[in-house]
């Protein structure tokens, strides 16, 4: 049976947990999602678990979870071969999902407006800690900091106690999620105006979202 997104080629040019997520779901919907690795392949692949306790980069259990139904390809972005088959490649794609900190690929020649010049469709997703603007976009952070500052730790916990961190990477999936969400809306967006678009997702805000009505109660007294 064919998916919904069948057709549709993506660039999945992220690492660790949140874009692979986000591009997961494209791929689990019928997209042939294409992961660009670098040399050495995305750092998630050694994080396990493994079977048996020894390290396999090919059989990693979160590494096959977050990129089933995916192909893979290695290019080494600081070369210009690896640069020419990239622009290849983003020519003919519909969708990027990107992780790095905001403006690296722009240095290489692979930020937005870059590839919107050989791509005037493509829909460019990236996810990063703090967004591509304001005074945190180059700041570098993990769960943890997203806990503390998104106010989840506050309400984590026993009220005599410190804060606590929720188990897991709830920030990185949920920003995946979201992610997901706008990156379908833009791409059906655009078989009305035939035009691409940037979406920034803040793995913070993702995380401050799911406060609910804490924020009003606070605020209430």
């Amino acid at each position: 049976m064919e998916g919904p997104l069948e057709g549709v080629r993506v660039l999945d040019l992220s690492e660790y947990i949140a874009g692979p997520y986000c591009a997961r779901f494209l791929a689990g919907f019928g997209a042939d999602v294409i992961k660009v690795e670098r040399p050495g392949g995305d750092p998630i692949r050694r994080w396990g678990p493994f079977k048996d306790g020894s390290v396999d980069v090919e059989a990693g259990a979160l590494h096959l979870y977050l990129n089933q139904g995916k192909r893979s390809i290695t290019l080494d972005l600081e070369t210009e071969d690896g640069r020419s088959v990239l622009r290849e490649l983003i020519a003919t794609a519909d969708i990027l999902v990107e992780s790095a900190r905001p403006g690296e690929l722009h240095e290489i020649g692979f930020g937005y407006e870059d590839v919107r010049a050989i791509n005037p469709g493509l829909i460019y997703t990236s996810i990063t800690p703090f967004g591509q603007t304001g005074p945190y976009s180059q700041f570098n952070a993990w769960e943890i900091t997203f806990y503390a500052l998104s106010g989840q730790m506050h309400i984590t916990g026993e009220a005599d106690k410190e804060p606590l961190k929720n188990g897991g990477y709830l920030g990185q999936y949920g920003a995946g999620q979201n992610a997901y969400v706008a990156t379908l809306a833009a791409f059906w967006e655009r078989s009305f105006s035939e035009q691409g678009q940037h979406i920034d997702v803040s793995m913070h805000e993702c995380l401050t979202s799911l406060l609910e009505m804490t924020d009003m109660t606070w605020i209430y007294g």
